[in-house]
């Protein structure tokens, strides 16, 4: 994150004016004008470029190219209309998010929306201003059933295995599942759990559904998490990410200007009981280390981890990389675990878990599916890495495992 590049400091910068300018949970009026002097031989371009990468460029719009003479005319205008693009279509995708959830409700099914439209409105107070295109909620894990049954009377259909055996094991390895329509391109990842079953983060559902409170948002009554366990989950999403953009810090950030009274003694309780102290402490160190709204901010559980402050360096000059799949051994998913039971935990669900890759490479009927994990440990460790040696040996460009 930390880089002395005159774009991402300006980038930052106007970051840090949303925060600053977030007061009692309200954003007040008035943002600073920055001179753009001071930034020297700024490339718009890899300004904008930037902007997109870490799906913030709504923001950017919002707070500053409104705020400065200096501004490129031209490149504020396209700020200005990708911000009301976006707002567009979030509302207009929202609504039909919000027809699926009066369904689950009508047939039963309690959830809890988060991150998407509901963070936007609740941190930003402008569905417009945070970029998402999936809707996530959290739902009961006994009601897989029936959720699957709604979705599909609504012409919503998962990206689900073929037998009951292996779709019971996708959900309990995924945590979620991906639901589309293809006639509006609506897209859905229903959780029972925030995390993959594989990173070992096995926190209390049924004391986060017992914590939440019902609301009504947009005419349909949905369950809403505490404010505590709502920033838990912001910080395993980011640090599951490896906080590789802006976004996800500035989420985690934007929602503690807006909640300033939080529960930090049950917060501790949950991280030790789980065993992600360090996920959280790393998370809250990523965003004081990007804004200097946070340079003060301090919180009671705070250590001097010194493998948390390692990972901090490496995220802050971007030398962190991470695939967005978890199906492959990571040591950045090992050393965010302050505990050896759960980075034991982590690599024995790794290693001996078999996912739908392997379920598609070869048919074993349910009565035999404890066979998928030797195959899934022979085919890994074995055929994948020969098969991986002979196309470099052999020069061969496909990319088509033998599935």
């Amino acid at each position: 994150m930390i880089t002395h590049k005159s774009e991402y400091s300006l980038l930052i910068w106007s970051l840090n004016q949303i925060l600053d300018n977030c007061v009692e949970g309200r954003t007040q009026k008035g943002l600073s004008e920055p001179n753009l002097l001071q930034y020297e031989n700024l490339d718009w371009a890899a300004f904008s470029n930037l902007t997109l990468y870490h799906s913030v460029t709504a923001l950017v719009a919002e707070s500053l190219s409104y705020q400065s003479e200096e501004f490129p005319e031209e490149l504020a205008d396209a700020f200005s209309v990708f911000l009301t693009s976006q707002r567009e279509s979030n509302e207009k995708r929202t609504d039909a998010f919000v027809e699926v959830l009066s369904a689950l409700q009508t047939a039963g099914i309690s959830t809890i929306p988060f991150k998407g439209p509901i963070l936007a409105e609740t941190i930003h107070q402008d569905i417009g201003l945070r970029s998402f295109w999936d809707f996530d909620f959290l739902f009961s894990y006994s009601q897989i059933k029936k959720l699957s049954e709604v979705l599909k009377s609504l012409e919503i259909i998962g990206s689900l295995p073929d037998t009951p055996k292996q779709v019971e094991a996708y959900w309990k390895y995924s945590g979620q599942a991906v639901y589309r329509r293809e006639k509006d391109k609506l897209a859905l990842e229903p959780h029972w759990s925030f995390t993959s079953s594989v990173l070992a983060c096995d926190l209390d559902y049924e004391a986060i559904w017992t914590r939440s409170k019902s609301q009504d948002w947009h005419g349909v009554r949905i369950r809403v998490m505490s404010a505590e366990d709502e920033f838990i989950m912001l910080a395993l999403h980011g640090g599951k990410e490896a906080w590789a953009k802006l976004k996800y810090i500035f989420d985690l950030a934007r929602f503690l200007k807006m909640n300033p009274d939080l529960d930090w003694s049950y917060i501790s309780s949950v991280t030790d009981k789980v065993g992600i102290r360090r996920v959280i402490h790393l998370a809250l160190e990523v965003v004081i280390a990007t804004f200097d709204s946070f340079r003060t901010f301090e919180y009671p559980f705070k250590d001097r981890d010194k493998v948390a402050q390692g990972i901090l360096r490496k995220i802050q000059h971007c030398e962190t990389t991470l695939a967005p799949e978890m199906y492959y051994f990571n040591p950045y998913f090992m050393r965010i675990r302050e505990r050896n039971i759960h980075k034991a935990k982590y690599l024995f669900r790794l290693f001996l878990t078999p996912r739908s890759s392997h379920f598609k490479i070869v048919k074993i009927p349910d009565s035999l599916f404890f066979l998928y994990t030797p195959f899934k440990v022979l085919y890994d460790s074995l055929v994948l890495p020969l098969w991986k040696v002979w196309k470099s040996l052999t020069g061969k460009t496909s990319t088509k495992l033998p599935a």
